[in-house]
């Protein structure tokens, strides 16, 4: 081999590291960027919320229980559709090498979340509240929670609920919902009409607002108006 012959092979070998080099360097940085993170899904069983929000200006909340993974970063994404609905998406952002164990362990979160800002298009502009939730039967469906009313003055602070509950009749007269809204604990609420519900412990998906009493209803200064009920079951 002559000189010739070796400069030129070390030119060579020169611009095969320089490649080399760049396509590792290019890798690296794909590396860096990653694959998008993993959203495992939420599911809401409850919603409280007032019956008017005021505008402008306001952050108005949201109570939301429900459940979750348990593995990952906590977050619900709240968007307005241009039919007045209020969207409400909970999940848990975890990436990808990052394996969850728990996957199958249902934890409870009890949370509240600021809206985004309305649009109003009218003095009492109507919304509603969506949201993923699981049904009698193990599968997740979008559902709507309820309803409020955007104004410029609130003059109804009533508090408005949905979500799923166990409906029960007891033996002197009263009927009653049970709402899961935290770990072991729940919510009890009186019907405001007697609702035959015979010997079965019924389970629905319902929205209703919750009236003052006055004298209490079966001893509770509150009772549930049910403004809207879906019976899963039985």
């Amino acid at each position: 081999m002559t000189s010739g012959d070796r400069r030129a092979g070390v030119r060579a070998c020169g611009r095969a590291a320089l490649l080399g080099a760049l396509l590792a360097l290019a890798g690296g940085c794909a590396d860096v960027n990653g694959p998008a993170p993993i959203q495992d899904p939420a599911s809401v069983s409850w919603m409280e919320w007032p019956t008017e929000i005021a505008f402008p200006g306001t952050s108005p909340s949201v109570r939301l229980v429900g459940y979750r993974s348990g593995c990952g970063t906590f977050r619900i994404d709240a968007t307005v559709t241009e039919y007045n609905q209020v969207q409400l998406r909970p999940y848990e952002e975890r990436e990808q090498n990052y394996p969850c164990p728990l996957i199958d362990i249902i934890g409870i979160f009890d949370t509240t979340i600021a809206l985004p800002p309305l649009p109003a298009t009218t003095p009492r502009t109507p919304f509603v509240l969506t949201a993923p939730t699981w049904d009698f039967f193990g599968t997740q469906v979008t559902r709507v929670f309820g309803s409020f009313y955007l104004v410029s003055i609130v003059g109804d602070t009533t508090p408005r609920v949905g979500g799923r509950a166990e409906l029960v009749a007891d033996s002197v007269g009263c009927s009653w919902a049970y709402a899961q809204t935290s770990f072991m604990t729940g919510r009890t609420m009186v019907l405001d009409t007697l609702i035959d519900l015979g010997a079965a412990r019924r389970f629905a998906f319902l929205s209703g607002t919750l009236l003052p009493q006055s004298p209490p209803r079966c001893g509770q200064n509150s009772a549930l108006r049910v403004d809207a009920a879906l019976i899963e079951y039985p």
